[in-house]
């Protein structure tokens, strides 16, 4: 992605169960097909807690945005 100087934001939309684990996982907005599977790999590093409701974990769908930047060193 360097040498094509791309950035961008992807969407990502993630199902958490009440276990805090992602069960599913898909980009909603993208700038390149390289980058929504480098944001796919960066999400599943991610430790969730599970949602709750009435003070019992449930399974929630949320969005993440994911930002990538071109650094110049």
């Amino acid at each position: 992605m360097l040498e094509k100087r791309i950035e961008g934001r992807v969407l990502m939309r993630l199902f958490i169960d009440s276990k805090g684990v992602i069960k599913k996982s898909f980009p909603v907005e993208s700038p390149h097909p390289a980058l929504s599977l480098a944001a796919e790999k960066a999400i599943l590093s991610i430790k969730f807690k599970p949602a709750k409701q009435k003070g019992k974990p449930i399974g929630i769908w949320f969005e993440i945005p994911i930002d990538f930047h071109l650094v110049n060193k």
